[in-house]
C-alpha cells in the first residue's frame, strides 16, 4: 500500500504517513492535499513571486527618491 498523498509506500497498520503526515485512519484524502505544489513547480512559483518583490521594491525605491 501507498499514501494516497505522497505516494511513500507504507505498512498495513499504519496511522499517519511518515513522509507527510497523512492521517491514514480518517482515509480521506483532501482535494487541498492533492493540489498542494511541490517539488520544482514550488520553486518555479517561489522564485517568480520573489523576483516580482524585489521588482517592487526597487521601482518603489526608484520612485520614492526620484523627486
Amino acid at each position: 500500500m501507498v499514501c494516497p498523498v505522497c505516494g511513500v509506500p507504507r505498512e498495513e497498520d499504519d496511522q499517519f504517513c511518515e513522509s507527510c503526515g497523512h492521517n491514514f485512519r480518517d482515509d480521506v484524502s483532501s482535494p487541498a492535499a492533492r493540489r498542494m505544489l511541490s517539488g520544482p513547480l514550488l520553486w518555479v512559483v517561489t522564485i517568480f513571486w520573489a523576483a516580482v518583490g524585489l521588482g517592487a521594491l526597487i521601482w518603489l525605491y526608484n520612485g520614492l527618491y526620484r523627486l
